[in-house]
């Protein structure tokens, strides 16, 4: 075991309450199974493996109850036990943290007093993050990591349990602490035990987000409590009663049947009937039995009919103190109760409804509960609406005395304030505060929460738009896209005040590119700056200028919009705020989407974006460094990079809990893998990812994994089965023409090839789709078929556009279909038309592809020169052999069968002999000696008199029977034209003999 760290001296943290320990009520009855597996993963936490189990079941089950058995032996066998629970009321966010990181940062003894200090206040800021602990230190994710160094390391000193209660009611951020510390303590001494309720109406789909995502992590499991069986309900009922055994069974399966085993319910029932038969009839007469003959009787009814009963016993000054306790919340503290209530009233009130288990002591403190939640809320529905208002006044009234302002007691007072009459103002000026101490510790979604449920109160348009302004600034930063463009469109519609509407004209436009970009943002952020008055020196300007020149290039594609970025960036360095810098680098990076000149230079700009977001632990800021750092690495092949934009995903995920910062990795993995060689497991991660597409997003309308599927299985050699599906008839304005374009290459079926590659190489469409996230991808399946068909119209007509990519690797925004080095298909098209260097090219190809580690391509450029040496002139057979023997030593041990194919069909000595190929037809050997002069399929089919599809065909079969892999290394073969007999017609164009090969 590792050596005991030194932050901690020796650590005997104060175990879990009694009342939690100890629980009212019997032994813990059943769950033999579920105790078994609690067991077996504190055997693997005693062997350096962490494990987490969320127990999960509807209310009364018994999760807490099997939870707490479990700790209390667990305590017995020396572990440290650290409890926390979420709040229904006033969810706060880390909640469930905060005794325990109290806990921790007590046993905290660094080497020296400064590194105490720092690590409190890192652990401090996330508990109580008031103005004093902001300015002591800026936590960003070094507060998480805090958290993480500390259990680390009191792990070293004793196993930890770490128990979170009644997660269904944690709040985004409070998830997002639980997923760091899931995935960065793998191999601590924790047992992470969690509660929650993930059945309607209590469902959270956070915590149903949070839980997919942790699913995949190793030690991470699930356990769903159901009712208990007749046979454990009659060791419950007997227990409860002391029923005699021979009316046991009999009254434990009506019992079971009434309540579904529920063991919360089944107690309440038992003491209810033992004390008076309020349900009708005496228990050991048949009473029972009359009360559970109901077959359709529904357990919140039967819990509210309890209660109710309960209190009206009480007298109405009584039960208006347990009313009062009911509003106080779960934990009912005396001191507080005490302040609100009539005094002399109090004490009574608590023993009468100890004595009826309304609530029950806490032994060692000054408080009392109530025992489940929903005796609890039994006890509010109870209260008419307008005495209920009275008790939150009268509880607010208290807590405005008290001097504590940390985020969990203004959530309380805010809670109470709200809830009471007329105090709206008030009720505002809290929840805006609530805000700004969420928004400092960096709880995003809680934050927006806050500020829009104060503008609801606001009377005044422009206080509510202002703090709608801040609730859509905080959703931008947790990632929720959609809802702050909703809200900033809604204060550009509304609002009176320029400057507020170029703020939100700002956010809208903003959240609008996440999107996809529209044209309405670019009008309304237009519009705004038109009508706002503007300064250089105005960081709101400079933001609002560098939303619309991202705007300007991504929607309308104007030339001017790089020049307007680089200006802004200029002047936004000037104001020497980081703030300011981030907010326009965020707009800058989308200009790299579709412009292949800018993606080095724009690199630069994402690393300092993430230099930036990182402190500041903006998710939004960390995505779209994340985004563009890998895009960008794969682009110019740095693997570093790459891994960095991982990281920064990652980061935003914890952070945020957005699903596309947990999906956008894996896609960025699935790439690395493909073109690395892993085409298994590429496959198979494809597969995982649509179906967690799915499950979160619903269905992948746009194929990108499919898409992903058919490269992976092209590389394979995999295709040939779809054949028996694909007729070639298919509509190509159906479907994304390009992949099925590569379908059809891959198949051979060259005639349906053909006629899509006219549709998608038109000019017009090229125009039309030059600067589209997946033109990249197009582009090298364009390639691809223009060469297998041997269109030299389309490639002169692709080429130039393929050259602006030269020293970069094909991939779509979406990093789905890494298509390789535009390097590679440059060389191949100039073997094709015999022009430039392919050599020069096929050199950049394999630079970049063994710098970027991407086996894949490299195979595929040593086998596509191996095929332009082989086919020159003057071939270099010791170049072709090194070629081949690289190449084949790349793709055999991936199973890459495309080269493979490649390399047995190569012309020249590893091939078909030089001369006139034999088997030819009289027909193929007129077209072969046309190839040797150069002429196109048209011209071909003039001087012939076929047409330009019959000719086609002739090229294809000749390539077939030589095992050329394009008609320039064909037209090499043929003998001169003055003896083939065939004259070119004088009407067509001279046509240029191919050039020499370097």
């Amino acid at each position: 075991m590792s050596t005991p760290s030194p932050l901690f001296r020796v650590w005997s943290p104060l175990e879990p309450p009694r009342w939690w320990l100890d629980p009212q009520g019997p032994e813990l009855v059943g769950r033999g199974v579920e105790s078994a597996c609690i067991e077996r993963l504190w055997e693997s936490v005693l062997d350096g493996r962490r494990q987490a189990l969320l127990v999960s079941g509807e209310p009364g089950v018994g999760k807490s109850r099997l939870v707490a058995a479990a700790c209390r032996r667990l305590l017995d066998r020396g572990a440290a036990v650290l409890l926390g629970s979420c709040l229904p009321d006033a969810p706060v966010a880390y909640e469930p943290f905060r005794e325990p990181i109290v806990s921790l940062a007590a046993a905290v003894e660094g080497r020296s007093p400064a590194a105490v200090a720092l690590t409190r206040a890192q652990l401090g800021s996330l508990v109580r993050p008031d103005q004093a602990a902001r300015e002591a230190s800026n936590p960003g994710q070094e507060s998480f990591e805090a958290v993480v160094a500390v259990l680390r390391a009191a792990s070293l000193r004793r196993p930890v349990v770490l128990v979170l209660e009644d997660l269904h009611w944690a709040t985004p951020s409070t998830l997002a602490l639980l997923s760091w510390i899931i995935r960065r303590l793998p191999d601590a001494r924790l047992l992470v035990l969690m509660t929650a309720r993930l059945a309607p109406p209590d469902r959270s789909e956070v915590l149903a987000s949070t839980v997919a995502g942790l699913a995949r992590e190793p030690g991470v499991h699930r356990l769903a409590l159901t009712g208990l069986g007749g046979d454990d309900v009659g060791l419950l009922l007997q227990a409860q009663t002391g029923l005699p055994p021979a009316a046991l069974h009999r009254v434990a399966a009506r019992l079971a049947a009434q309540t579904g085993g529920n063991p919360f319910l089944v107690q309440e029932l038992c003491r209810d009937l033992l004390d008076g038969d309020i349900l009708g009839g005496d228990l050991h007469a048949g009473g029972l039995d009359q009360a559970s003959s109901d077959d359709e009787v529904h357990v919140p009814d039967v819990v509210r009919d309890l209660v109710t009963a309960r209190l009206r016993t009480l007298p109405p000054a009584l039960q208006h103190v347990v009313a009062l306790a009911a509003v106080i919340g779960s934990r009912v503290p005396l001191p507080l109760l005490d302040a609100v209530a009539d005094r002399t009233a109090v004490a009574p009130a608590v023993e009468a409804a100890v004595g009826l288990g309304l609530l029950v002591p806490e032994p060692g403190s000054s408080a009392v509960r109530f025992p489940h939640a929903l005796a609890r809320q039994a006890v509010i529905d109870a209260t008419p609406r307008a005495r209920r208002a009275a008790c939150h006044g009268r509880v607010a009234d208290v807590l405005e005395l008290r001097s504590g302002r940390s985020l969990p007691e203004l959530s309380e007072l805010a809670h109470h304030t709200l809830h009471a009459t007329g105090r709206a103002p008030r009720a505002k000026a809290y929840l805006e505060q609530c805000g700004v101490l969420a928004d400092r510790s960096f709880a995003y979604l809680e934050a927006s929460r806050h500020f829009e449920r104060a503008a609801e109160l606001a009377d005044e348009a422009a206080e509510r738009h202002r703090l709608q302004l801040l609730a859509a600034g905080c959703l931008q930063s947790a990632g929720d896209y959609g809802a702050a463009r909703g809200l900033a469109a809604g204060i550009v519609a509304q609002s009176q005040d320029p400057a507020v509407r170029l703020a939100a004209a700002t956010l809208m436009e903003q959240e609008a590119t996440l999107l996809g970009g529209d044209l309405e943002s670019l009008r309304t952020l237009t519009r705004a700056l038109a009508s706002a008055p503007c300064s250089l020196d105005d960081p709101a300007c400079l933001v609002a200028l560098g939303g619309l020149a991202r705007a300007l290039d991504q929607v309308a594609w104007s030339p001017a919009a790089p020049a307007l970025s680089d200006a802004v960036l200029g002047h936004a360095r000037r104001t020497r705020s980081d703030h300011v810098v981030e907010r326009v680098l965020q707009t800058r990076l989308p200009l790299a989407l579709g412009r292949a000149d800018r993606a080095r230079a724009l690199l630069p700009d994402a690393r300092e974006l993430s230099g930036l977001a990182r402190p500041s632990r903006r998710s939004d800021l960390l995505g779209a460094s994340g985004f563009f750092r890998c895009l960008l690495g794969i682009r110019v092949g740095d693997p570093q990079e790459v891994a960095a934009g991982i990281a920064d995903f990652e980061l935003a995920e914890d952070l945020s809990g957005v699903m596309w910062f947990r999906y956008w990795p894996q896609a960025v993995d699935l790439a690395l893998r493909f073109m690395r060689g892993d085409l298994v497991g590429a496959e198979a991660l494809a597969w995982s990812l649509h179906r967690w597409l799915q499950e979160h997003h619903g269905p992948d309308e746009l194929g990108h994994l499919g898409l992903q599927v058919l490269l992976v299985r092209r590389e394979m050699g995999l295709l040939g089965a779809t054949s028996a599906v694909v007729t070639g008839d298919e509509d190509a304005g159906a479907t994304w023409s390009p992949g099925l374009l590569a379908l059809y290459t891959e198949l051979g079926m060259w005639g349906p090839a053909q006629r899509v590659l006219e549709r998608v190489a038109a000019p017009e469409v090229l125009a039309a789709n030059a600067r589209t996230g997946y033109m990249a991808t197009a582009l090298g399946f364009m390639v691809d078929a223009a060469l297998a068909l041997h269109d030299e119209v389309v490639l002169q007509r692709l080429r130039p556009i393929l050259a602006q990519h030269a020293g970069l690797v094909l991939v779509s925004e979406q990093f789905v279909a890494v298509s390789g080095t535009a390097d590679r298909y440059l060389g191949m098209v100039d073997s094709a038309l015999g022009q430039g260097d392919p050599i020069a090219s096929f050199d950049a190809a394999e630079h970049l592809a063994q710098r970027a580690g991407f086996v894949v391509d490299r195979a595929l450029t040593l086998a596509a020169r191996a095929q332009h040496v082989a086919a020159a002139e003057a071939p270099s057979a010791p170049e072709v052999a090194r070629c081949v023997a690289a190449a084949r030593a790349l793709a055999e041990p991936i199973g890459q069968r495309r080269v493979l194919r490649m390399l047995d069909h190569l012309p020249g000595p590893s091939g078909n002999p030089r001369g006139a190929p034999p088997r030819l037809t009289a027909r193929e050997q007129d077209v072969l000696a046309l190839l040797r002069v150069g002429a196109s399929n048209r011209q071909i089919a003039r001087a012939l008199g076929i047409s330009e599809y019959t000719a086609a065909n002739h090229v294809r079969a000749i390539l077939a029977k030589t095992g050329c892999a394009n008609r320039t290394q064909a037209a090499l073969l043929a003998p001169q034209p003055a003896g083939s007999g065939v004259r070119l017609s004088p009407s067509l164009p001279p046509v240029s003999p191919p050039r020499t090969r370097r």
